[in-house]
């Protein structure tokens, strides 16, 4: 429970501070994320079992526990235990479980690869991998969504606060 509150307390100062509508004139060179955490880890492509992050990380986006000891266990100690995100270092007694994020991993389907925070700790999935389908006898090749946008993800960050929905669909036609 406490480390779900600290969780959320760190989800509301990121999200607040990345907010697209936050950023003042003069800090329009300023890189505004939109609120995307990922749920596959960059060290191992593979959805995340066990959320992570070192104590010293402020970023949304954790990496996979047994991933990560694996990987450092196998590096070049120059380089190894720093976080695979933001490169801080992370040796392992500095490395914490992120509850926030496991409770978004153990809530959503397996194939969901990202989800759209809000600063409450609301959260919607923005992005889903369809299983492949080997069997397919279709000769077009396989139906590829687009992925969103930055402008799409900026968007939908904003109206988290108002309205908690997913995008419409475009008209079919």
């Amino acid at each position: 429970k406490d480390r779900l509150r600290l969780d959320l307390e760190r989800i509301f100062t990121w999200v607040t501070a990345h907010r697209p509508d936050r950023v003042s004139k003069k800090d329009t060179l300023r890189n505004v994320e939109p609120p995307v955490m990922k749920l596959v880890c960059c060290t191992s492509l593979s959805r995340i079992e066990e959320a992570a992050r070192g104590v010293e990380c402020d970023h949304l986006q954790c990496f996979d526990l047994p991933s990560y000891v694996h990987t450092m266990r196998n590096i070049p100690p120059k380089h190894a235990w720093c976080c695979p995100i933001c490169d801080r270092p992370a040796p392992l007694h500095q490395v914490r479980l992120d509850a926030f994020a496991q409770s978004i991993l153990d809530a959503t389907e397996p194939n969901v690869t990202e989800v759209l925070v809000a600063d409450t700790g609301k959260w919607e999935v923005s992005a889903t991998e369809d299983p492949m389908d080997d069997a397919s006898s279709d000769d077009d090749g396989p139906f590829m969504p687009s992925a969103p946008t930055q402008a799409d993800l900026q968007r939908a960050a904003l109206n988290l606060g108002r309205a908690f929905s997913a995008p419409a669909a475009p008209p079919r036609l």
